[in-house]
């Protein structure tokens, strides 16, 4: 066997293979891989084992050139998961190897794996310098026969509170897959006003280019008296919800609008057959955002961004200017940077 890179041939077992492992996330599926292709105008080094025409591992990596060299990432923006899948250690070990000879070969200033929270030791034996800590968090749609009754005793009492209080006030949900615009203006004025840097312009145009409404994704709209007041972009892959976007309008925060959209989501979701909700990353100092996902009835796993240095100038830069530089992807933990940094990006 041999890992080689992926090639349009390989799309149609690259698919299979995803489907039959129920932890492979929306993030290595091929149109998230096109997407980011195109949003970030990178260059993808999909790294895949094929034997007797069955793939039996996958390693999805994008790569991003800049002033100090290339920077790779399993994957890029905003902390999407990569790692390997591989069907046996056999398969695991070769591309494990493979990727520690490629930053050994390659110009490469670094390189960072960000490992799936679901598939234990998606990392284990590759080159690394810095460990970075975060927090997953996912909640079972576990239901029986009565979702609705059952997601409200799971959740947590100020949950259960924040649904009713929704349904009081007069909020109502839909999905509305037409109202791409509303996130985008809102997700921004709620960013703007954390200093949090939003999803840029692009992300919201590219969604329907590359995902099927309504198959691939679902834009959840909370309205009060027929006007928008909170919006939730969920995105459906292998079984698994993930949580992308939340936005709220500001006045209408104590409405609870959010937790009514996250109930009915949640219920829909299990109608159409998914198991998982995945509410994504955060970090150990998110002390609020941890606790808001925890009382939805969430567990919890941790993961790990494992980079590795090999041009050690890195660590004399300014954040701003890596940012700059390679703009979506993770190059170093800015707490590693001579001088310091918040740690946070």
């Amino acid at each position: 066997m041999e890992a080689i890179q992926l090639t349009k041939e390989h799309e149609g077992v690259y698919e299979a293979f995803l489907q039959r492992h129920p932890y492979a996330l929306f993030y290595y599926s091929l149109k998230f891989k096109k997407f980011l292709e195109d949003l970030l105008k990178c260059q993808s080094k999909y790294l895949v084992v094929i034997e007797r025409g069955e793939m039996k591992g996958v390693f999805p990596m994008m790569k991003k050139e800049g002033e100090y060299g290339s920077v790779y990432n399993s994957l890029p923006f905003y902390g999407s998961h990569g790692g390997i899948i591989a069907d046996d250690e056999e398969t695991f070990f070769l591309l494990a190897r493979t990727y520690n000879r490629l930053l050994d070969e390659e110009l490469v200033t670094t390189s960072t794996v960000i490992s799936n929270p679901f598939i234990e030791n998606t990392c284990l034996k590759l080159k690394h310098h810095i460990v970075d800590e975060r927090i997953s968090q996912f909640t079972e749609l576990s239901f029986i026969e009565k979702p609705e009754e059952e997601l409200i005793s799971k959740i947590e009492s100020t949950a259960r509170r924040n649904v009713r209080k929704a349904t009081a006030t007069g909020i109502e949900v839909r999905v509305d897959n037409n109202c791409i615009e509303f996130l985008r203006r809102i997700h921004e004025e709620n960013m703007q006003a954390v200093h949090g840097k939003p999803k840029p312009k692009e992300f919201f145009s590219l969604i329907g280019k590359h995902f099927k409404s309504g198959q691939d994704y679902h834009l959840y709209i909370a309205t009060w008296k027929q006007e928008p007041v909170a919006a939730l972009l969920l995105f459906y892959y292998n079984g698994i919800v993930e949580y992308y976007i939340p936005a709220i309008v500001e006045k209408f925060r104590s409405y609870q609008p959010l937790a009514l959209i996250i109930y009915r989501a949640m219920i829909d979701a299990w109608h159409r057959g998914f198991k998982l909700w995945n509410w994504g990353g955060t970090w150990v100092t998110q002390e609020g955002v941890y606790r808001f996902k925890k009382k939805w009835a969430a567990r919890e796993k941790r993961y790990f961004y494992y980079t590795y240095v090999k041009n050690e100038q890195i660590y004399h830069c300014r954040k701003e200017e890596l940012v700059k530089e390679y703009e979506n992807f993770f190059v170093i933990p800015f707490s590693e940077i001579r001088g310091g940094g918040d740690g946070q990006n």
